[in-house]
């Protein structure tokens, strides 16, 4: 049901489904990824200091700013966001679980509503962040910087 492929211009692997995908279907799981204090490059943040690593197939989610999955950090699952058609890549928005991002990069997702500099939650105004499903810890940050 999923694939990783090379994405083209040589941007390094990516996931593609075989298979439709239902709004809200499950799509991985990385329940058995490895904890981390520090972010990476190939971490995703699930607390305010605690980073997963080693994450199977969902290591190969690249960045969208319209993304077709989101990350449930709490249940450790992946879904789909939207219903997402056989060959499609699936993406998630990095600013939605990454505080900070521990690589920082220009994106180039090619959407209408692209931030076009990923960095992490900390950087983005409330309007942007406010399209997107946060994970809690995103939130709670957001909410910490908002009251000081």
């Amino acid at each position: 049901m999923l694939v990783v492929v090379d994405v083209p211009n040589g941007l390094g692997k990516g996931l593609v489904t075989t298979a439709r995908l239902l709004a809200g279907e499950v799509v991985g799981s990385f329940a058995d990824a490895t904890a981390r204090e520090r972010p990476s490059r190939s971490t995703v943040q699930v607390a305010e200091s605690l980073h997963l690593d080693d994450l199977n197939v969902c290591a190969h989610l690249n960045h969208s700013c319209d993304p077709n999955t989101v990350i449930d950090v709490e249940r450790r699952i992946v879904r789909a966001r939207r219903r997402v058609e056989p060959g499609e890549m699936l993406t998630f928005f990095y600013p939605a679980t990454e505080w900070e991002m521990a690589e920082p990069f220009a994106c180039g997702c090619g959407s209408p509503s692209c931030i076009g500099f990923v960095s992490g939650a900390r950087d983005l105004p409330d309007e942007v962040l406010a399209r997107y499903e946060l994970s809690p810890h995103v939130a709670r940050l957001r909410a910490a910087v908002i009251v000081s």
